[in-house]
């Protein structure tokens, strides 16, 4: 079930790989112009390319005008990175990978398969968040976390006696 599993993700993750358009900024880097001028194209229009363009560039020489760009400490850094490295480990991690095979053992293979369902689920809601703010979004995401991290460690007693609330929750998390 396992190797299944990781087979589908590999299966859709290569998919995904070689229909993934290059970035036109990379593409004009590398002096590729031809193929960047066809991703404009595809997905702007020249007018609306040269807006968005013009727009990008104003804002970072708006940026440089300013003071340049604001060089953040590597002590921040290192603790913003630390800190969701271990939003995730101490949510979806646990939960998916010690909790859950911790209290329900025969159950482990689904245990990974709903948790990769679901994930690959709730990736196709990707496609909208470019309408919202990354900022709330990241707030609303791990706040949303560290609420069910919260329900999941107060209420261990509960959904470690039935298998039906603890998938309730993997999904959830998710």
């Amino acid at each position: 079930m396992i190797a299944a599993t990781f087979v589908v993700v590999l299966a859709v993750l290569l998919f995904a790989r070689t229909r993934t358009p290059e970035s036109i900024r990379w593409l004009r880097a590398r002096g590729r112009d031809d193929e960047a001028q066809a991703q404009i194209d595809r997905f702007y229009g020249a007018a609306e390319y040269r807006a968005r363009d013009a727009a990008a560039q104003a804002a970072t020489e708006a940026a440089q005008t300013a003071g340049g760009v604001r060089r953040v400490p590597l002590s921040l850094r290192l603790f913003a990175t630390t800190a969701t490295a271990f939003a995730g480990a101490a949510g979806f991690g646990l939960l998916t990978y010690v909790l859950g095979p911790a209290h329900f053992p025969k159950l482990t293979a689904a245990i990974l398969m709903v948790a990769t369902l679901t994930g690959f689920i709730s990736g196709f809601f990707a496609f909208w968040t470019d309408r919202l703010s990354r900022k709330q979004l990241l707030l609303v995401g791990y706040g949303g976390s560290f609420v069910m991290t919260l329900v999941i460690a107060l209420f261990t007693n509960a959904w470690a006696a039935s298998a039906t609330l603890f998938f309730l929750l993997l999904v959830v998390l998710n």
